[in-house]
């Protein structure tokens, strides 16, 4: 059961300390249990059984002590420890400074009928205690779904800002509404289709994509309006029950967190004037307007903002989204862009990278004009009078692909850089690390605190293992392992002893990751855990020979 409720803290993004698992030989056992009691821990959670209670001397009984000193130095409005029972033992009646004694906290049961609620209710109060100082006090926010002919239920909203979503977290480029394959590209050039034309060939490999995000990082934030205006997310909340309960699911763990550009709610809808978007948005009230599965009367979805103060927010959305997709622009041949064209097929240009110097002046020849995606695509990507939203490129334009390729690593490279996350490359892709370096100036500016370095190294890590785990045949047909997995199918397999192990192995690379190479805690070991778990996968959903990475 401790390992049952380890998983699930893990898998909505709250990191986890425990002495069976993060103590080394050679150790001072001792001395590593009170300094993470007593220096790091910000929640500790006492689990206690018959069988515990009632021993007379065990190292529980040590580390309860400590627990219990920590605690009495701590106000006793700030909840820091929380008890769990596992069967129906007593709590020990320990005096705990201010009057309060142990029992008298409220507790969690993990054990009979209300197990499954207990785990849902820690993990909520745990994430309440992360972000006390970080988010309003409340912690949670209730909102009313709009009105329907149901009564409309509360939602749970659980802000996060960028520092809340943990390491083990990535942004799935191929959920972009623009993105597409370079293979499917090529397609498009010869059969003249426009990208919603591709239909089902573009949305199994963006499904690849998504399911391949779920299984191999702990969290997956995205863009709320991919979330309406994707059919491949769509599909899971607008179709069967079962589907539909899986999505919920994943939003209650935080496995899926919608990021909010300015909104301060997921249900906000600015969105009913897009015709691409107002049917999602649709489906996706109604899904929040529902009892959640578990009968607890809501449900809960973390979101995440930049800042929850408007006016930071209003700010930090300029300068990290709007001013830093211009400056990319205005120094786009700093980029590797000769990579850039070998990626998508294209021979190395001397007059691409005239147009790439001569672009910021010709697309902002007046003050008006704004260096955005959009305004960049409607000049050398879209056919002349057609909406960016049709998807009609123009193949006529001279270096085109190159251009659309690099309009989209920088758009999401800029979301995941603000976020401080990985970006994950789609298969057939071009790679983030085209345009994503940190300059020397961001360095320097870095140097007190050491905030960006340790971002930058952390996302460099965590899309190095993303790459290395389909290294044996980085293509679309190396995903194909995913195509007849459900949402359900992702739930089960994200409570697996096999996903366990592999999400342990990458959380410690991440936390250490100078051991990239090191055969036991490094990128081997990670590949071998997740080599384990594709055969985990393999018995749930079979695979061609030719779809397996290994």
């Amino acid at each position: 059961m401790i390992d049952e409720l380890q998983q699930t803290l893990e898998s909505a993004g709250i990191r986890v300390w425990r002495d069976t698992r993060d103590l080394w030989p050679g150790e001072d056992w001792r001395e590593r249990i009170r300094s993470a009691i007593t220096s790091n821990a910000l929640v500790f959670i006492a689990c206690f059984s018959r069988e515990s209670v009632a021993r007379k001397r065990s190292y529980q009984n040590e580390e309860l002590v400590l627990a219990v000193e920590e605690m009495r130095q701590r106000p006793p409005s700030v909840p820091w420890l929380i008890p769990v029972r596992l069967d129906d033992c007593d709590i020990p009646d320990l005096d705990i400074g201010g009057g309060r004694r142990l029992s008298s906290i409220q507790h969690a049961d993990l054990f009979g009928s209300g197990a499954k609620n207990g785990a849902s209710r820690i993990v909520s109060t745990v994430l309440r205690i992360l972000r006390q100082g970080s988010v309003p006090a409340a912690g949670v926010t209730e909102w009313r779904t709009p009105a329907s002919d149901a009564e409309p239920q509360p939602v749970a909203i659980f802000q996060l800002v960028p520092a809340d979503l943990g390491l083990n977290c990535t942004i799935p480029h191929a959920l972009d509404d623009q993105w597409v394959s370079r293979e499917l590209i090529r397609e498009m050039a010869v059969s003249r289709r426009s990208l919603h034309e591709l239909g089902e060939m573009r949305d199994t490999l963006v499904r690849r994509e998504y399911l391949r995000a779920l299984v191999t990082a702990k969290k997956i934030v995205i863009n709320r309006s991919y979330l309406l205006k994707n059919q491949v997310v769509a599909r899971d909340y607008n179709s069967d029950p079962v589907s539909r309960a899986a999505f919920v699911e994943l939003l209650r763990v935080g496995a899926i967190v919608p990021f909010l550009l300015n909104e301060r709610t997921p249900i906000e809808s600015g969105f009913a004037g897009d015709p691409d978007a107002a049917e999602g948005a649709r489906m996706w009230n109604d899904l929040l307007s529902e009892h959640d599965p578990d009968g607890n009367g809501r449900v809960e979805v973390q979101c995440v903002r930049l800042s929850w103060n408007d006016a930071e927010n209003g700010q930090l959305v300029k300068e990290r989204f709007f001013d830093a997709f211009a400056e990319g622009i205005r120094h786009a041949t700093n980029f590797d862009y000769r990579r850039l064209l070998n990626d998508v097929g294209a021979a190395p240009s001397d007059t691409f990278e005239e147009r790439l110097r001569l672009m910021p002046k010709i697309s902002s020849s007046s003050l008006e004009a704004a260096l955005t995606r959009a305004a960049l695509y409607k000049r050398y990507v879209i056919e002349e009078q057609k909406e960016v939203s049709s998807g009609k490129y123009d193949f006529t334009k001279p270096d085109m692909v190159a251009f659309k390729w690099l309009f989209d690593l920088i758009y999401n490279s800029n979301l995941a850089a603000a976020l401080g996350l990985a970006l994950v490359a789609p298969a057939d892709s071009g790679h983030r690390s085209v345009v994503y370096r940190p300059s020397r100036a961001a360095q320097a500016d870095a140097v007190g605190s050491g905030s960006y370095e340790g971002s930058y190294l952390r996302t460099i890590v965590m899309e190095t293992v993303q790459d290395a785990i389909f290294v044996g045949g980085y293509t679309s047909g190396s995903l194909a392992m995913f195509d007849g997995l459900t949402l359900s199918d992702v739930v089960a397999i994200r409570n697996s002893e096999a996903w366990r192990r592999y999400i342990q192995a990458l959380d410690s690379l991440l936390a250490e990751p100078w051991l990239m190479s090191h055969p036991e805690r490094g990128l081997p070991f990670v590949y071998g855990r997740y080599a384990s778990l594709i055969d985990y996968i393999s018995g749930i959903s079979p695979r061609s020979p030719a779809a397996d990475p290994r």
